[in-house]
């Protein structure tokens, strides 16, 4: 369920009917594991967990074109622009989930940007979101 972005474990729990406990634990091994992270993102006692750096690179370079055109960059992005002008496959569900619910997705879809564009965590959603603002907004202008 990651690979579509962040969720928070009520969220994972609602959509994979699993019980609580399970949620919980599962998350808690895959925190231990480096595999799962927080976000920085809470909704009341729930934090927002997503893909570690390292697995949402991964994701990237899986779920990229695996020959790019003269157009399109190989590996993973290093700025939002080319983010954006060479999308994972996962990004079009993320971006429909934020367009139903802006205000619950903007955290995730700008955490997830930065994580993909530098999977060492030295940038935070916050540092990305005016650019991601603007290229959603001139996609919407097209």
């Amino acid at each position: 369920m990651l690979e579509d972005g962040p969720a928070y474990p009520d969220e994972i729990q609602e959509a994979t009917g699993l019980a609580r406990s399970t949620v919980r634990n599962t998350l808690g091994s895959l925190k231990k594991s480096g595999r799962v992270e927080p976000t920085g993102e809470t909704r009341g006692q729930f934090e927002q967990v997503g893909l570690a750096g390292d697995l949402v690179t991964s994701l990237y370079k899986e779920k990229s074109p695996s020959h790019p055109g003269p157009d399109t960059v190989s590996g993973p992005p290093t700025t939002v622009a080319e983010f954006f002008a060479n999308p994972p496959g996962w990004l079009p569900s993320l971006l429909e989930k934020y367009r139903e619910t802006p205000e619950r997705y903007w955290g995730s879809l700008c955490h997830t940007v930065a994580v993909a564009i530098r999977e060492d965590g030295s940038l935070a959603g916050e540092d990305v979101a005016e650019e991601v603002e603007r290229i959603l907004e001139e996609g919407a202008q097209s």
